[in-house]
């Protein structure tokens, strides 16, 4: 059985294909970021990681110390539009698969930065996070 040799041509099509594909996979990605921002920080012993994207804001709370999600939380955020307008709404506690997070729809349509002043309650602990976001 004999295979078929391959001209120079068809080498530059791959190679051509494989540009191509990179190109549209970082258009996607880049996409995605700017589609949503994930902003972490980590305040007496608790990781908050804040997620924000026009229509929403999602916060997956976890124990510094051993990895595992906080799920009994009480969680109150401030928004403060770039126009100074105050806006405070409860991040409700979901499970969405295997993932945990705090989280509620927002309105972030308008271009500027944006500031959450973020109040976790766990038990008798009460742990306040500020975070910015938006355009600059």
């Amino acid at each position: 059985m004999k295979f078929k040799r391959y001209s120079r041509h068809s080498s530059g099509l791959k190679v051509h294909f494989s540009i191509l594909f990179c190109l549209i996979f970082v258009f996607a990605v880049a996409g995605s970021a700017l589609a949503a921002t994930k902003l972490t920080k980590t305040v007496d012993g608790l990781t908050a990681t804040l997620s924000v994207s026009p229509k929403m804001a999602d916060l997956l709370l976890v124990d510094a110390a051993t990895g595992k999600a906080v799920t009994d939380g009480a969680v109150n955020a401030t928004v403060i539009y770039p126009n100074g307008q105050r806006l405070v709404k409860e991040l409700m506690y979901m499970k969405m698969g295997e993932d945990y997070s705090y989280m509620n729809s927002i309105d972030m349509s308008a271009k500027g930065i944006y500031a959450f002043h973020i109040i976790v309650k766990v038990g008798e602990n009460i742990v306040k996070f500020e975070f910015k976001s938006g355009a600059r």
